[in-house]
């Protein structure tokens, strides 16, 4: 159970730059500026990080009036937890429950959460206090950090908790907030069924660009659903994630990122800083990420990249290209490449 005396919230990543992007930026920051008022109320410890804060921006506005006074913990890993200062004052802390908001729900946050479960803590999601780019990219990021052991909640359900009873002397302030982010929120649900675009195929059924996080969050489980289902639940398998990073001290200087499906591995991400090119770590990287996906079950590895990055590379490694698409403008290819494990 949260309460006031274990419990600490960590804020990832809401900086200027990066938040417009995010697709419910509008009730996010809100409702994160309204828990870091709750927690200050209760006297929850604060912990705000920024991601590479020359090129990403500082905390946003609302965020930073809430806070008053404070020194965000610079990073550049994606999960905090390979940041020394959030490893260590979150230890220094005490507390053994950890509140989560920020954004990208399904990169640093969920590494974030991933890293905290492993350590032995107990993590808390504010699910309407996180975001991504992509609805679709949440709403998995929400998936697995649940299967991992995380209590995915909200916030309105995480500040009662902190409250603990009626009677408490913060419970008048905190329902305040509760109602003034309600109300906020109403206004912009209104706002998004006055837009004016509908159609109607048929007697009783429209195409419309009105939805809300609900019905994108219904779309996303039922295609799951699907999938899973109609794959003998083979969609699911090893349906284990394979990072690997680079790293000189604190720096990054490269990483491979892999998510596993139907019995096979694919390369999301796999980037080197300039300085490690044409040096082996590359190579190095990819193959012992197939080490692991074969000991996993996988049966071949896949990925794509386009003519301006690596397909030579990937084709040094053993990879095949097995389709291109030549339809971009200014002669960009991407190619589609395999390799059998």
């Amino acid at each position: 159970m949260l309460t006031p005396q274990n419990t600490a919230l960590t804020i990832i990543d809401i900086q200027t730059r990066l938040t417009p992007s995010i697709s419910n930026h509008e009730i996010l920051v809100p409702k994160t500026a309204a828990c870091i008022v709750a927690c200050k109320l209760l006297d929850v410890p604060i912990l705000v990080l920024q991601q590479y804060t020359k090129g990403l921006g500082d905390t946003t506005p609302p965020l930073q009036e809430a806070l008053g006074e404070f020194t965000p913990i610079e990073k550049i890993t994606f999960s905090a937890y390979q940041t020394e200062e959030f490893v260590k004052k979150l230890k220094e802390s005490g507390k053994e429950n950890v509140i989560i908001t920020g954004i990208e729900a399904h990169v640093c946050v969920q590494l974030t959460v991933l890293e905290l479960l492993q350590a032995g803590y107990s993590v808390y999601v504010a699910a309407d206090c996180i975001g991504s780019r992509s609805n679709s990219d949440r709403l998995y990021a929400e998936n697995r950090m649940a299967q991992a052991g995380a209590v995915i909640t909200t916030l309105e359900s995480i500040l009662f908790e902190l409250l603990v009873r009626a009677d408490h002397p913060m419970r008048k302030e905190i329902t305040k907030l509760i109602v003034a982010i309600g109300q906020k929120e109403q206004k912009l649900e209104l706002y998004n069924k006055e837009v004016p675009f509908e159609w109607e195929l048929s007697p009783g059924i429209i195409m419309t660009a009105q939805y809300t996080d609900k019905d994108q969050d219904y779309v996303c489980k039922s295609l799951l659903t699907h999938n899973v289902k109609n794959t003998n639940g083979l969609l699911k398998k090893p349906g284990v994630d394979i990072n690997l990073y680079l790293k000189k001290g604190e720096t990054v200087l490269g990483a491979i990122m892999c998510d596993s499906f139907n019995m096979s591995v694919y390369i999301d991400v796999l980037w080197l800083d300039e300085s490690c090119r044409g040096k082996g770590y590359g190579k190095a990287l990819i193959e012992q990420a197939e080490e692991i996906a074969k000991e996993d079950g996988c049966v071949f590895s896949h990925t794509s990249t386009f003519s301006y990055q690596s397909p030579e590379f990937y084709q040094a490694c053993g990879y095949e290209v097995f389709a291109e698409l030549r339809d971009y403008p200014d002669g960009i290819v991407q190619y589609f490449l395999k390799k059998k494990l």
